[in-house]
């Protein structure tokens, strides 16, 4: 009733910008509201980069969007994300706990004493040759985190020509939304939603070997 939650694809713009004004996932919420006969603003709950794929939830109502922003603030709304990295990372799990604030160039975010406080929990799912698959849980939500904090540690998502390097394997970062859990406004349960590893992705683990 109070909360919409979809499986964004890659390379979707989730809203419209100065230079997109239409086919934003946004747009087509407002085209679904309309086609089911509800009159319903567009309320983002999650964000999650064009690049990237996997859950984002929006809000149905105000009450369902104060309910999940009080969720977020408390951490009781919980991400999971799915990435591959570059390299075989030796822990099986761990935390990065690096500030980020914007870059002087005004595109890219970067790890920085004076940024705001950032953590990111991660576990090792599999080692690769060349390469580990994670999951990650965000603490915190800024803008490009899991990207920057994987990088700063040596391990940039693969594919991410912004944080680390091109890839001829995937052509974006490997990175997924693979769910989201929340408190229903409507019961009181815990409710969990659960996206697909997306087929790019899947085709970019093929291409590995376990070690």
């Amino acid at each position: 009733r109070d909360v919409l939650v979809i499986n964004k694809q890659p390379f979707t713009i989730v809203h419209p910008t100065k230079n997109i004004s239409s086919m934003t996932l946004s747009n087509g919420v407002a085209y679904y509201f309309k086609s089911v006969g509800l009159k319903r603003k567009i309320r983002l709950v999650s964000r999650l980069d064009r690049d990237s794929s996997g859950v984002i939830a929006f809000a149905k109502n105000s009450y369902g969007h104060q309910h999940l922003a009080r969720q977020m603030e408390n951490g009781t709304l919980i991400k999971n994300y799915i990435a591959v990295v570059e390299g075989a990372i030796q822990s099986n799990n761990g935390k990065i706990d690096l500030s980020i604030g914007p870059s002087d160039d005004g595109i890219r975010q970067e790890v920085r004493k004076d940024g705001l406080p950032s953590l990111t929990i991660f576990e090792v799912l599999d080692r690769l040759e060349g390469a580990s698959l994670l999951k990650l849980m965000l603490m915190t939500g800024r803008t490009h985190q899991i990207r920057v904090h994987l990088a700063a540690i040596g391990y940039p998502i693969i594919g991410d020509s912004l944080y680390g390097t091109e890839s001829n394997r995937i052509n974006r970062q490997a990175l997924h939304a693979s769910s989201i859990e929340f408190e229903s406004s409507e019961t009181g349960e815990r409710v969990q939603v659960n996206a697909p590893l997306p087929s790019d992705m899947t085709d970019l683990l093929y291409q590995f070997k376990s070690i």
